[in-house]
């Protein structure tokens, strides 16, 4: 397969694990990171602690055209069964066995349907057991054909043996596959990304559509490169991170190494060698963090202007009334650098749901049992791992809500009554990963407002923005109340200042202005206005696609749901925090 992806992809959407399909029609499973050729290593010292890992890898996914073959990543044919076009049989060839004995050469297509457990196994759909066969292993000859028309429903098709003449079409295949009125099938534990043995699995096998968006849903960590692992002797510690560290372990590392591993920095740099050396002590001394997202804003409250940072640089704006009521800082952020892990993936449900329930439960990642986790990788030791990962180089916007304003905006009784109304309403998933305070709805709800009126300007489209909240309302990170508005690319120059242009003072004042403007009225008032949560069960008030919700890759982890526009700004409730009763 010939095909042109980019890297961000592979640990998004399309990482180890899901369905590609080809531009000709195919379908591939990509493979576990064990298989991957080529890699680019990753440096993120703080993620690399969370997670656990020595370093991250991103795909070498160029083309070689002399072994016709891509580099990076390795995919196999998946579903195994096929079925032809022409004759609707299904097989395991790459050509029809029975069009070619008629001396026709037909290249069988994917059949639509694939089965999946909420474990994370996946294989063919059963075929044979769907259309009843009684035939011997090997004896059925199985077509997937339409019974009346183009069959472009699953009604219209049925899968029917040749030999035993059995069959039955395919309505109700998608959901818990049955056999009969009482009995369910099983799954068998495939793991066709990682090519081995089958695993015990007692889970009901679910049947879903190949190209369906629950077929795979993977499971990301992010972290914004911050100082001082930002500055440029840190990127050289990184370079010879093995080597150094081993010369620490064997207290072997002295002056005239350092002097050797760092000779440009000391002679052309301005670097003592002490300098290296508390850098060294700092760089290999780090602990995991509590919070990454702590550590970034006590950063993102700083300026960052000066010094040799590659990939942090920042400087707060100077604001005039009315920005000043609203918002205690503005920092436009002119470089950062946003690493991107992938951990593992879900099939058939999100983020990992009961057994029984429908209701996201479980905010632990590595304990949710339904998550299929990917083992860090050994690199040449068993101490050396590594999992999936992408850099990307952006800018953004900070916006620092004022403390004193909010939390009187959150004091405020008819605020918190609403508030209540919509996180009666919230899963286990948003209530264990977000404070259930009014803060968490106003952040949301303004980053998406803002996210849409700064996409009309800045020359990037709305999907490629991103938000990145912080908030907390316990321990020493109660302090966070920020939005972090931020738009990166794979690209090694990074992005080209449209957003970074849109922070200053007179363009963010207008967009204030504009901003009560337009959640002022919807399209699809009353309707989306008058909504309420406790009636409908959706964890959100006046929100829909017409005024606050955002593409999921903008929105970080809500899926759209804790908004409301009511909290921004309202002349008939009064409940805004940029509304004048607060003043």
């Amino acid at each position: 397969m010939r095909e042109e992806m980019r890297i961000s992809k592979l640990i998004t959407t399309f990482g180890p694990g899901s369905i590609i399909t080809s531009s000709e029609g195919g379908s591939y499973m990509v493979m576990s990171p064990h298989f991957w050729h080529e890699h680019e290593k990753i440096f993120e010292r703080r993620l690399e602690k969370r997670l656990g890992v020595d370093h991250f890898e991103s795909p070498d996914i160029s083309y070689d055209k002399k072994e016709e073959r891509l580099l990076g990543i390795a995919v196999r044919r998946f579903p195994v069964m096929q079925v032809c076009p022409e004759c609707y049989l299904l097989t395991n060839r790459y050509q029809c066995p029975d069009c070619e004995q008629k001396g026709e050469k037909v290249i069988t297509r994917p059949p639509r349907l694939v089965a999946a457990c909420e474990d994370g196994h996946i294989q063919d759909f059963p075929w044979k057991i769907w259309a009843h066969c009684e035939c011997e292993y090997g004896d059925e000859k199985l077509r997937l054909k339409p019974i009346t028309g183009s069959g472009t429903k699953n009604s219209d098709l049925e899968v029917k043996c040749d030999t035993c003449g059995n069959n039955d079409d395919l309505r109700g295949s998608l959901g818990p596959i049955q056999i009969s009125k009482d009995k369910y099938y099983t799954c068998r534990g495939k793991r066709p990304w990682l090519a081995l043995n089958d695993e015990g699995c007692s889970k009901i096998l679910i049947g879903l559509m190949r190209g369906a968006s629950n077929v795979y849903f993977p499971d990301t960590e992010t972290a914004i490169s911050i100082p001082p692992f930002t500055e440029k002797i840190y990127r050289e510690i990184e370079k010879d991170k093995d080597k150094i560290h081993n010369f620490i372990e064997d207290d072997l590392l002295n002056d005239a190494l350092i002097k050797s591993f760092f000779k440009e920095f000391v002679e052309k740099g301005g670097y003592t060698v002490e300098d290296i050396k508390e850098s060294i002590e700092e760089y290999f001394g780090y602990e995991a963090p509590s919070s990454l997202k702590y550590e970034e804003w006590k950063v993102l409250t700083r300026t960052w202007s000066h010094g040799e940072r590659e990939h942090f640089q920042s400087s707060e704006i100077t604001i005039e009334q009315p920005l000043k009521k609203y918002f205690e800082q503005i920092v436009k952020v002119d470089k950062l650098r946003e690493v991107l892990a992938l951990k593992g993936f879900y099939r058939v449900k999100p983020g990992g749901y009961d057994d029984e329930s429908s209701d996201i439960i479980i905010d632990n990642w590595e304990d949710n049992k339904h998550k299929v986790d990917f083992e860090p990788i050994p690199y040449n030791s068993s101490d050396n791992r590594w999992l999936p990962g992408v850099e990307h180089l952006g800018e953004g916007i900070f916006f620092r809500f004022d403390e004193e304003r909010l939390d009187r905006w959150e004091e405020d009784e008819d605020v918190k009554s609403r508030a209540e109304l919509i996180f009666d309403q919230t899963d286990e998933y948003l209530s264990e990963r977000f404070p259930m305070a009014p803060r968490t709805l106003l952040l949301h709800s303004f980053s998406h407002q803002m996210l849409k009126l700064i996409a009309l300007d800045c020359g990037y489209p709305l999907a490629s923005l991103k938000e990145r909240l912080y908030i907390s309302e316990t321990g020493d990170t109660k302090q966070m109340k920020g939005v972090l508005i931020y738009t990166s690319s794979p690209d090694s120059e990074g992005t080209l200042g449209g957003l970074i242009s849109q922070a200053k003072d007179d363009i963010l004042e207008n967009k204030y202005e504009r901003l009560k403007e337009v959640v002022s009225v919807c399209s699809q008032d009353p309707l989306c206005k008058t909504h309420e949560p406790e009636k409908t069960g959706d964890p959100w008030g006046a929100s829909c696609h017409s005024c606050l919700q955002v593409p999921e890759t903008s929105c970080e982890g809500f899926r759209n749901k804790l908004l409301d526009r009511l909290f921004l700004y309202d002349t008939e409730s009064n409940l805004g925090y940029f509304h004048e009763d607060f003043d």
